[in-house]
């Protein structure tokens, strides 16, 4: 048997023993052949073993009764007792906790029944050592006093008489219980019957409640379905509506998209054409002010040429002025200075404006004032060329032909600002070519005529 299991029945533990232990040694020690035998000095560990190993000595000398009836009735404590008794268990615990105070107080064990102690020639022992050779030695005679008052030898009447006592009171304590049980199970019975009943009415009631409560719902659901499929069908149709609606918005928005991409595309080339129109009309715009530029610096130079030539003029009119100081022509000829000076004038200012867009002059009253201006110079060129007859008369031919050769200078730079547009060109302004020719242009006519010398006092040229 297992130490649990006696502690379990007796009772027994080392707290318990130095608690009721009443040896001279007082509580349990370890000595050191003890822990020499047991391999430790643990209290607990020693005192187990040594319980364990007491105790079947004990139940060796009483022929295993203790042993055979803890086992018999499963170490059931209660049960044990009240097949032994009480006293004869607390009577077994003390002569285990007795032999255990024994054993440690002369430090005598059976496992060293047969060692030799070596003692010196000085060291004198007195009395006899125990010895565990016999079976009654195993237990001191205390010990063994408590054993025999246990009685284990006559338990075996007791437990007979017990065991007869327990049948008869058992079987009629066997027979009421069985009347007992039966009582109480056909009060169950009854019981349950009335509780299936009243479970079976109840639930008969609650199908009936469900069937009633079923019946008016899927009335109500029937009822509220009809009220509800007329509903969804106009719904059904107003999706289907509106699925055929947003068809054709779908498919006008890709027309719209496709339109307007083709819109932009074309809005694209238009723009790129027109940026295309605008980049040509200002190179063309730049092109016709770069030539404008060119024929005013032509101009420019052509009217310094034509300075030039009237700074010549007037030296040889100085010279003709110095041959004539007697005549009474002298002021005439100052007058065609004075008039090639104001020409000098006018064709300074026609320089310094800019041609009009499109070549078309624009109407103002100075322009016409310049018009009315190149009329009276002309007449006044009229009157010249009298004077001039005159003076080839009077052997000035060769002066006389280098003012000619300034005039005509002076009637082409004219004519090439009216054909340029920078002065308009009146309808009724005469072009004299050439002094040498017959004819002359009329400004807006289609078809010339001959030059009428005779009308401004002039002759043919030879």
């Amino acid at each position: 048997m297992t130490y649990e299991q006696i502690s379990k029945v007796l009772g027994v533990s080392l707290t318990d023993y130095n608690r009721q232990n009443n040896s001279l040694i007082g509580n349990f020690k370890v000595s050191n052949l003890l822990a020499k035998l047991t391999g430790s000095i643990d209290e607990e560990l020693n005192f187990k073993k040594m319980v364990q190993n007491i105790f079947e000595t004990c139940d060796a000398l009483i022929n295993q009764k203790a042993s055979v009836i803890f086992e018999r009735l499963e170490f059931h404590k209660d049960n044990i007792t009240d097949l032994v008794g009480a006293k004869r268990l607390d009577l077994l615990k003390n002569c285990i906790y007795n032999e255990i105070a024994f054993r440690i107080s002369t430090n005598q064990y059976p496992e060293t029944i047969n060692s030799v102690n070596l003692l010196s020639s000085s060291v004198n022992v007195y009395g006899d050592v125990r010895s565990f050779g016999f079976a009654d030695s195993f237990l001191n005679p205390v010990a063994q006093r408590i054993l025999i008052n246990c009685n284990f030898e006559n338990i075996e009447a007791e437990i007979n008489d017990y065991l007869n006592n327990i049948s008869v009171v058992g079987k009629e304590e066997f027979t009421q219980k069985i009347s007992e049980l039966s009582t109480y199970i056909n009060s169950l019975n009854e019981e349950r019957k009335q509780s299936i009943l009243k479970l079976h009415a109840l639930l008969q009631h609650e199908r009936n409640l469900w069937t009633d409560a079923i019946k008016q719902n899927t009335f109500d659901l029937n009822r509220r379905l009809v009220m509800v499929e007329l509903p969804l069908m106009n719904i059904q149709n107003v999706l289907n509506n509106q699925k055929e609606t947003t068809e054709n918005i779908k498919s006008d928005l890709e027309s719209a998209k496709s339109t307007l991409l083709s819109v932009e595309t074309k809005q694209r080339e238009q723009i790129t054409q027109g940026l295309e129109n605008v980049k040509n009309d200002l190179l063309e715009k730049q092109t016709a002010i770069n030539t404008a530029q060119e024929t005013s610096n032509q101009a420019k130079e052509k009217a310094l040429e034509v300075a030039t030539n009237l700074g010549k003029t007037d030296k040889r009119v100085l010279a003709l002025e110095n041959s004539l100081q007697e005549k009474a022509e002298y002021q005439d000829i100052q007058d065609i200075n004075t008039n090639l000076a104001e020409i000098q004038a006018r064709m300074n200012q026609l320089e310094n404006r800019e041609p009009s867009p499109g070549g078309v002059p624009q109407e103002n009253p100075q322009i016409q004032n310049n018009t009315n201006e190149i009329q009276r110079v002309a007449t006044n060129l009229g009157k010249t060329n009298k004077r001039v007859l005159e003076i080839e008369n009077l052997n000035l031919t060769t002066t006389l032909d280098t003012i000619k050769e300034d005039l005509n200078l002076l009637s082409g730079l004219v004519m090439k600002f009216i054909n340029k547009g920078l002065i308009p060109a009146p309808t009724k302004f005469k072009e004299i070519t050439n002094f040498s020719n017959e004819t002359y242009t009329e400004i807006n006519t289609k078809h010339p005529r001959p030059y009428n010398w005779t009308e401004f006092g002039l002759k043919k040229d030879r």
